[in-house]
């Protein structure tokens, strides 16, 4: 199945209208690299952040571990 990166882009940038941070997920980095330069020029797409969800997966682990550090939060 071929994915249409212009319009899952131009839904992710109604989406957010702008003000807030939407991450989008697609499946490999060619679909992320097209997706990046289909941003390229556009108005309203600075919230837009598009990557592989390997790479939102390490985001989010990342962000768990500051915020148990930052709330002193024990695991385990």
């Amino acid at each position: 199945m071929v994915r249409n990166i212009e319009s899952e882009m131009e839904s992710a940038r109604a989406l957010s209208k702008g003000t807030m941070v939407v991450w989008v997920i697609l499946d490999t980095e060619e679909d992320v690299a097209a997706a990046n330069a289909w941003m390229k020029g556009k108005q309203k797409v600075k919230t837009l952040v598009p990557m592989t969800g390997l790479e939102a997966e390490k985001r989010q682990e990342k962000r768990k571990k500051e915020i148990v550090k930052h709330y002193g939060i024990k695991l385990g």
